[in-house]
């Protein structure tokens, strides 16, 4: 896949993902990273994708809910709208929406 379709990639998957959840798109999850890194657990050729869910205002979905909502709808995507959705479509089941931890590296060990 060439860069470009990469980037279009993220980015179409990034807005279906805010519709199902629902939030405004583009609004609180973006791609953390435009690196893709190779599934090394998988034979297959799956990507890992980093995303991020930025902060909401007072009243507004959670953090929390929006990653459980976002695992769910992967993991049971066969009755989910993630299966309706081009690029939500190819999502894998089994993988889910993953929360890791972001860790903090000090300028000095950068």
């Amino acid at each position: 896949m060439k860069p470009k379709e990469k980037s279009t990639f993220a980015k179409n998957l990034r807005l279906e993902l805010s519709n199902c959840v629902p939030i405004i798109p583009g609004s609180r999850l973006e791609v953390y990273n435009r690196r893709y890194q190779w599934d090394p657990e998988v034979d297959s050729k799956q990507i890992l994708l980093k995303f991020k869910i930025l902060p909401g205002k007072k009243g507004e979905i959670t953090f929390d809910t929006i990653q459980r909502t976002l695992d769910e709808m992967i993991r049971n995507r066969d009755i989910t709208p993630i299966s309706r959705n081009p690029s939500t479509a190819m999502l894998d089941s089994n993988y889910g929406f993953v929360h890791k931890s972001m860790c903090y590296i000090p300028n000095s060990l950068k």
